[in-house]
């Protein structure tokens, strides 16, 4: 017995849909960050509610297929706002880690992200420049990296098991290709009203541990573009069981 293609989208909507219930929005405290938001739109009310659309899987990323991204610092409401470092590092060895912006930068600093390649035994470079000077390169083992926010006692990973407190330290918000923001362009003044794409995303920071956070995720906040998430692991893994589960379930209808 043939399975037929509907009847096989069915079933892997089902197992995705299964699988994407297990993203759990991370609850952010106060109306800080909502405010931010709501002030670099355009009519001043955003069409992203910050509790409610979180975007995920954000853990771990890869660049679409230009291999040029660019990241844009937007806000940094924390006390260690001129310390702190922004960056990515290799999804397989943490240790591996590229700056983007180190903690001089502000709002309004732009850097480029360009994928460089691979070496002759598989080897990835990455490197970044801060506009209008400034490059740093790094190797890495792959070209999936997370995101990493460095303060002067933690490094705080896009991924959640690598957090010392086990805790969400960054929520991500996709652009709709509706709303129109101004962010900030260089020396902070605002820049005129374009749309905010699908291409583009927000990534919030909270950059205190668990134990004494308060939950705002305003820190550190940054515009990326040109990037894409991959799966995680788990998310996978849940699809796969799924798929499992039907091809199971046919062959026994197959005998029966």
């Amino acid at each position: 017995m043939k399975i037929s293609r509907t009847t096989l989208a069915i079933a892997l909507s089902g197992t995705l849909a299964l699988a994407s219930s297990a993203i759990q929005a991370t609850p952010i405290s106060g109306g800080s960050l909502q405010s931010l938001l709501d002030g670099i739109t355009l009519g001043g009310t955003s069409s992203i509610d910050v509790n409610a659309d979180q975007y995920g899987p954000d853990a771990v990323w890869t660049q679409t297929a230009s291999g040029i991204s660019t990241a844009r610092i937007l806000f940094e409401i924390a006390g260690y706002k001129d310390v702190n470092s922004f960056g990515i590092y290799d999804a397989r060895d943490p240790s591996r880690r590229l700056e983007i912006f180190s903690g001089p930068n502000g709002p309004g600093s732009v850097s480029l992200v360009l994928d460089l390649g691979s070496n002759d035994k598989g080897a990835i470079t990455f490197s970044s420049t801060i506009l209008p000077i400034g490059t740093d390169t790094a190797s890495f083992t792959t070209d999936m990296f997370g995101f990493y926010l460095e303060t002067p006692n933690n490094i705080w990973y896009s991924e959640d098991h690598r957090n010392a407190d086990g805790k969400d330290h960054m929520v991500t918000f996709a652009g709709n290709n509706s709303d129109q923001i101004s962010v900030p362009g260089f020396f902070g003044l605002p820049t005129g009203y374009n749309p905010w794409t699908d291409k583009e995303f927000i990534l919030a920071w909270e950059d205190l541990p668990a134990s004494s956070s308060d939950d705002d995720y305003d820190d550190f906040v940054v515009l990326v573009s040109n990037v894409m998430s991959v799966p995680e692991p788990g998310t996978l893994a849940i699809a796969g069981a799924g798929l499992l589960a039907f091809g199971f379930g046919m062959r026994l209808r197959r005998r029966s």
